[in-house]
């Protein structure tokens, strides 16, 4: 169960519910735009100082930012990314994505949190060829096609998927993902054959205080669902650990 504070929601609009995407149910829904991405993106002096550059500047602005904040905004589609090239961290969880798509214009991209949306089939990754993090954990995945998930990807979470429960689900991925060092939480060792079980990475997941629960929505932060320890991503690019380190701040919630 998650509890979902919002400080500038009224006490009667506070909710319990079982799956952040829930939140938007009967809500209209967000459309991406260049100036939605900006105001999430950038800092207020940020986006002060984008609003003073010509337009070549403000181009040359656009296109060099590297972190995009998607994050808690009723989105139902991934669209108006074509802008973001540059980009190598996208965060889109806990929308009410049903898809994905439109992901190959970001060539770049390194990190991709999709969790806790309502995606039910894993397509159109594999032209993301420098993707290390990908996060798909509480979505609506029965079964997961191993071909569709780039070779490059370090770190991938399908935990509260029914495909993260198939017989042969880690042997195929471990088969499939040469560089896969952490599978749903779970550290993978070093040359162990597919199919055997990963040992657990000592405190990967720390228990969830009242304060994880309790989300601001204006905050800007990245909403993590799960604890990494460094020594799990050693093989990630250095830019790529900062955000996971800040992705792994906060918690999404627990469940009962």
């Amino acid at each position: 169960r998650f509890v979902f504070v919002f400080s500038a929601m009224a006490e009667e609009d506070i909710q319990d519910i079982s799956h952040p995407a829930q939140f938007w149910d009967g809500k209209p829904p967000t459309r991406i735009t260049l100036r939605l991405v900006l105001e999430k993106s950038l800092t207020q002096a940020q986006l002060l100082e984008y609003d003073s550059l010509d337009e070549q500047e403000a181009l040359e602005r656009i296109r060099s930012l590297k972190s995009l904040h998607l994050q808690w905004l009723g989105l139902s589609e991934i669209s108006g990314l074509e802008a973001f090239d540059a980009a190598e961290v996208l965060y889109l969880q806990a929308n009410r994505l049903s898809r994905i798509e439109n992901l190959e214009w970001l060539p770049r991209l390194q990190f991709l949190a999709l969790q806790c949306n309502r995606i039910a089939v894993v397509e159109n990754l594999t032209c993301l060829t420098s993707l290390e993090f990908l996060d798909l954990s509480r979505n609506a995945i029965v079964e997961v096609d191993e071909k569709e998930l780039p070779k490059s990807i370090n770190m991938l979470n399908f935990r509260g998927n029914l495909c993260a429960e198939a017989p042969n689900y880690k042997a195929k991925l471990l088969a499939h993902l040469p560089e896969l060092a952490q599978l749903d939480g779970e550290e993978v060792q070093p040359g162990s054959p597919p199919g055997s079980p990963p040992e657990k990475a000592a405190e990967v997941a720390a228990e969830a205080t009242a304060e994880d629960v309790i989300l601001n929505k204006g905050s800007s932060s990245a909403l993590g669902a799960y604890w990494m320890r460094k020594d799990l991503y050693a093989g990630l690019t250095a830019d790529v650990k900062d955000f996971i380190d800040a992705y792994a701040l906060e918690s999404l919630g627990t469940e009962d």
